[in-house]
């Protein structure tokens, strides 16, 4: 099943592709400041895809990328992202000082 979400200054909102594109279906959304983390990692299954992982006090959302997409191609969504995040200045400097740590240990190029 292929998702498309998108981002705006307001909220997230994943949606299947073809629910939003032939019928403008919208079932889920998250409000921006509600993200309280942002991480690039890679997927636990055996592709080992990479993922941006958006927390939020009550829900997780994993989106995952084709297996032939860059980081870079991840980390610039994430890092858009992460400027949202609601969390203290201080921590989100700190944050964004040591980005995506997963995937670089991982050996991902």
């Amino acid at each position: 099943m292929k998702t498309l979400v998108t981002v705006t200054d307001r909220r997230i909102i994943p949606a299947r592709t073809n629910a939003i594109l032939e019928q403008a279906e919208i079932r889920q959304e998250t409000p921006i400041n509600r993200v309280r983390y942002v991480r690039a990692a890679a997927t636990q299954d055996r592709m080992a895809r990479l993922a941006i992982d958006l927390i939020t006090r009550g829900v997780e959302h994993a989106v995952a990328f084709h297996a032939d997409i860059a980081n870079t191609q991840v980390d610039s969504p994430a890092a858009a992202i992460a400027e949202s995040m609601a969390i203290p200045n201080v921590e989100r400097d700190e944050l964004q000082r040591q980005p995506y740590a997963s995937i670089e240990a991982g050996g991902k190029s």
